[in-house]
């Protein structure tokens, strides 16, 4: 006998959703960067990381935004 599933909140609901998108945002914003990354310097290479790093984290915070009830 299966139990009925209850709803409810999720107490990692955002880390879940975040987790879901964010290997697809991921590649979206690499490739966006590759040609930029491919021909820069390593002191270059380390801003656009931190570039990259921080436009990924603000499409996860579009997406599955952490005030949000899950």
């Amino acid at each position: 006998m299966t139990t009925p599933i209850q709803p409810g909140f999720l107490a990692d609901g955002c880390k879940r959703a975040q987790a879901a998108f964010e290997a697809s945002i991921r590649e979206e914003v690499e490739h966006q960067y590759a040609d930029k990354l491919a021909t820069a310097s390593i002191v270059k290479r380390w801003t656009l990381t931190r570039e990259i790093e921080k436009q990924i984290a603000e499409r996860l915070a579009q997406v599955a935004p952490p005030e949000a009830l899950y």
